[in-house]
């Protein structure tokens, strides 16, 4: 009597592969386009243009605007992540919706605000002007905007993190007489310090390739408003390899920061 071994995958082997399967056209969807990019910027004539002047310099400013933009993300958001991370009894779901609508709102209509909010003609412009401050279409206008559309980013990160704090600790220490400074030292901050390390590089990395709010407010100025994003746009017809190279430098800085960051999550 003769056995026959079936062929037939197992369910279980089915259901180890079948998501894997799945993904696989979303994967190249976006794999794609990233490594044409790639491909095109690793040839020898877009790595020169790389090293032009006017390359270096729109990538000079984006790496200013970016970490001046996160610094101001950091020193206005982390109050808020703090504050709706204690489940606030007033106030709280409108709060988080209106600090999460620069995440959805589209990045030109978030310039034209800011443009009617510091604008010379805008709410505040008037009186930013008659104490000689202009903002619109300057270097500070270009962070500003940065950080408008980056700040959600630091809100959601850090609210998270605060909300996974544990208090277990602090309170062991605050019984055997421990001061607020030195729980915050000692206690909390070293609990915090890998999560919201990770919240401010999403956020430096979403500042970084931040184009139609800075367009909109700070305009396309060499080496003030011009960042990485508006140098690609303006030479993309006229010289391609230097666009290219612009381009695959903020993947490669792109893709650097979320590896980081995920490790740094799963490490914390």
């Amino acid at each position: 009597m003769t056995t026959t071994l079936s062929t037939r995958p197992s369910p279980r082997r089915w259901g180890r592969w079948l998501p894997l399967l799945t993904s696989v056209p979303g994967l190249m969807f976006i794999a794609l386009p990233i490594c044409a990019l790639i491909w095109l910027g690793v040839s020898s004539e877009a790595m020169q243009a790389l090293w032009r002047p006017a390359s270096l310099q729109a990538i000079r400013v984006s790496l200013g605007v970016a970490s001046a933009a996160t610094l101001l993300c950091a020193v206005l958001g982390l109050p808020i992540a703090w504050w709706l991370s204690r489940d606030p009894q007033f106030g709280a779901r409108l709060v988080r919706g209106l600090a999460m609508t620069p995440l959805v709102m589209p990045p030109v209509v978030a310039g034209t605000g800011l443009l009617l909010t510091f604008g010379r003609k805008g709410i505040l412009g008037t009186q930013l002007e008659a104490i000689g401050l202009s903002i619109s279409f300057t270097g500070l206008a270009a962070i500003l905007a940065a950080a408008f559309v980056s700040m959600p980013l630091i809100i959601l990160s850090a609210e998270a993190a605060f909300r996974g704090l544990s208090s277990a600790h602090d309170d062991v220490a605050r019984t055997l007489g421990a001061s607020a400074y030195v729980r915050l030292r000692h206690i909390v901050i070293p609990q915090l310090r890998r999560p919201l390390f990770a919240a401010t590089a999403l956020c430096f990395g979403r500042a970084l390739g931040e184009f139609g709010a800075t367009i909109t407010f700070a305009g396309s100025f060499p080496g003030r408003t011009r960042t990485v994003p508006l140098a690609v746009y303006q030479i993309l017809q006229r010289d391609q390899d230097s666009a290219v190279a612009l381009s695959v430098s903020l993947i490669v800085v792109s893709f650097l920061i979320m590896i980081l960051s995920g490790r740094v999550l799963r490490s914390s």
